[in-house]
């Protein structure tokens, strides 16, 4: 037997070897942890397809896996698509999706580092909070635009973003949100459907994971814009007896960008100081009338109530967030009470409407 058939047996021999490595669901990158990053790898290998798991070992519980035949195709670095199919069934699709969802956290082994897009203020583009409010005031919700990049510091060849934002749980809420954008330059060059959005909450620790990836291979036009809106409830009793506003930070932290290539791209992630101001105080200088109504509870559950102090309520109007009147009422007396059992949770603005003015006040809906 000559010496090059050989050599072609040994290495057709080896390409169909199944790989010697371990899956563990959900964990794409094998660095042994599951969290958003491996949402970005996903996003890379999605709609591909090779040699699926024995049937045994098609499952997304969080233990190790006898790898499969390789597949064809590797991610950067040599790591087979193969340990993008979460679920062994080998196909890469929503089905893996869920594994990191199910397996979210989860370790094994020896962690390695995520790729790092640590950039320098000024020379990288920026990841960074707006606040839609001119005042934060205690027990009302806040609200914040996420964007990435400016028109002088564009993003090139986005393909998919991971990062945290992380809050003061002692002075927010536990229950934050995050909000994902419908369209906007993210999307360009491909369906609605060809966007992957995941969010992670982890409440006591004040942290939000989140992670937006393309799906199609293309990456978006350069550009730069929001990418998200934050949500999130100022506790009751934060300012102090003796002081009118207290200061709080919100960062953004743990930022992975990559482009179509799977290469981290820097990012300057930013922080936010912002005040929060005594209900009391601001209710007194920027709108009188908040000096005679009281609101409460605020979050509420079954039913909020509408306290007025010398005039009588004359209209009252709660809108959601989309701007849809979800109730409306004409009291006609000082006190009235808005049932909200069957609203949906959320965010609200309540419109009041009296015989000295009007009054706009922020308002969350909560069910246990």
């Amino acid at each position: 037997m000559s010496k090059p058939f050989l050599s072609f047996l040994f290495l057709t021999l080896l390409l169909q070897a199944p790989l010697s490595a371990q899956i563990w669901p959900g964990d794409i990158n094998d660095n042994g942890i599951v969290n958003t990053v491996d949402i970005l790898f996903l996003g890379h290998a999605f709609g591909y397809s090779g040699p699926a798991r024995e049937t045994y070992n098609q499952t997304i519980a969080w233990a190790e896996n006898p790898a499969p035949q390789p597949w064809d195709l590797n991610f950067p670095g040599g790591l087979n698509f193969a340990f993008a199919d979460c679920d062994g069934n080998g196909m890469i699709d929503m089905d893996d999706f869920w594994a990191i969802h199910t397996n979210y956290g989860h370790t094994h082994g020896n962690l390695t580092a995520d790729p790092a897009s640590n950039g320098q203020l000024g020379t990288a583009p920026p990841l960074f909070l707006i606040p839609l409010h001119s005042n934060l005031v205690e027990g009302a919700p806040a609200f914040f635009d996420v964007q990435l990049g400016t028109p002088d510091q564009e993003i090139e060849d986005f393909y998919g973003i991971a990062f945290s934002i992380t809050y003061d749980p002692d002075v927010w809420f536990e229950d934050a949100l995050f909000g994902f954008i419908g369209d906007g330059w993210i999307f360009d060059n491909s369906q609605g459907d060809e966007i992957l959005q995941y969010v992670e909450a982890f409440p006591e620790e004040g942290r939000i994971d989140v992670a937006i990836s393309r799906l199609n291979g293309l990456p978006a036009d350069d550009g730069s814009g929001t990418i998200g809106s934050f949500f999130i409830v100022i506790e009751d009793l934060v300012v102090g007896l003796n002081e009118d506003q207290v200061e709080t930070s919100i960062a953004l932290e743990n930022v992975v960008l990559l482009d179509d290539n799977m290469t981290a791209k820097p990012v300057y992630a930013d922080s936010l100081t912002v005040t929060i101001e005594d209900n009391d105080s601001i209710n007194s200088t920027t709108n009188p009338l908040g000096q005679h109504l009281r609101i409460q509870p605020n979050p509420c559950q079954e039913a909020l109530w509408i306290y007025a102090d010398q005039f009588e309520l004359e209209t009252l109007t709660l809108v959601d967030v989309t701007g849809r009147a979800v109730y409306q009422a004409q009291p006609e007396q000082s006190q009235y009470q808005i049932p909200t059992a069957h609203l949906p949770k959320g965010f609200y603005l309540l419109e009041i409407g009296t015989s000295e003015g009007r009054l706009t006040q922020q308002v969350i809906i909560q069910h246990p």
